[in-house]
C-alpha cells in the first residue's frame, strides 16, 4: 500500500485501468491485472526469509553477508555490486554522508546506460553503512584493487562469482536465492516504507517510471514483514539519519 500523495508521482502505463483504488484511511490499494498463463510469480523475500539467508552466511566468509546486505539494501545489480569501490578518480569514497538526504549515508553506483557509463547515488540505511565500514575495517583483505568487495585472495569479484556465492546460500536455505529477487524485494519494501517514486526510480537506475508498476504490485500484494524490522536493511525515510 502507498499513500495517495506518493502514488500520484507515478505515470501509470496504459493498462493500469485494472487498478482498484481504495481511498479509505488515506491509502491506495493497488490491484492491477493478474499475471496470465504459466508465467511464475516474481520472487520477493519476507523479512523472516532474509533472516534465514543471513544466518546461512558463513562466519568465516564475511564477503557473503555483505553481498546479501548490499543487494537487498540498495537494489544494485550484480554487475554494479562488482564495480563498487573504495574510492574513485575524484578521491572520494563510494560511501558518503549525503546532505541532500538529511545527512543519511548514500552509495555511489556505476552502471552502463544507453548513453555510456553512468553514476547514481543510492540512499541506504545506516545499518548497511555500518556493515560496509565494519567490513572495510576488519575483514577486507589487503589488496591493490580498488573494489569494495574482494575475495579472500584480494581479487575483485565478477558477476558469475556473486551468482556462485548465492547458489551456495540457496543450497543451505532450501529456497531460491538470486540477485534479481533481492532487487525486487528492495523496491517492494521501499514502496511499503513510503519512498517517493521518483527517488526509487533514480535509485534503481531506470530511465522512466514504467518499470515501477511491477514493484508497486508486489508491494500491494505481499506481506513482507514489519516495517521496523526492515529498517536495518532498507532505508526508512521516516527513520533517523543515524
Amino acid at each position: 500500500m502507498l499513500r495517495d500523495t506518493e502514488f500520484q508521482r507515478l505515470t501509470l502505463p496504459g493498462n493500469a485501468s485494472g487498478a482498484l483504488v481504495d481511498r479509505s484511511r488515506g491509502w491506495l490499494c493497488l490491484n492491477p491485472p493478474r499475471r496470465r498463463g504459466s508465467v511464475p510469480e516474481p520472487i520477493v523475500y519476507h523479512r523472516s526469509q532474509l533472516d534465514r539467508i543471513l544466518a546461512a552466511c558463513h562466519p568465516g566468509f564475511p564477503q557473503q553477508e555483505l553481498v546479501v546486505r548490499l543487494l537487498v539494501g540498495s537494489g544494485v545489480r550484480t554487475s554494479e555490486l562488482c564495480q563498487l569501490a573504495m574510492g574513485d578518480l575524484d578521491g572520494l569514497p563510494d560511501l558518503r554522508v549525503d546532505p541532500a538526504e538529511g545527512g543519511r549515508p548514500a552509495l555511489r553506483v556505476r552502471w552502463e546506460g544507453a548513453k555510456g557509463a553512468r553514476v547514481r547515488w543510492v540512499p541506504i540505511a545506516p545499518g548497511l553503512a555500518m556493515a560496509i565500514e565494519r567490513y572495510r575495517a576488519r575483514h577486507r583483505p589487503p589488496t591493490d584493487f580498488p573494489s569494495l568487495v574482494v575475495s579472500a585472495r584480494g581479487r575483485p569479484y565478477r558477476p558469475a562469482g556473486i551468482d556462485s556465492m548465492l547458489d551456495r546460500l540457496q543450497a543451505k536455505v532450501g529456497f531460491r536465492v538470486h540477485a534479481q529477487a533481492f532487487r525486487r524485494t528492495f523496491a517492494a519494501v521501499a514502496c511499503q516504507l513510503g519512498w517517493r517514486l521518483e527517488r526509487l526510480r533514480a535509485a534503481l537506475g531506470h530511465a522512466d517510471s514504467r518499470p515501477l508498476w511491477s514493484y508497486l504490485r508486489l508491494a500491494a500484494e505481499h506481506d513482507l514483514g514489519r516495517r521496523n524490522e526492515w529498517a536495518e536493511l532498507v532505508l526508512d525515510p521516516g527513520g533517523p539519519a543515524r
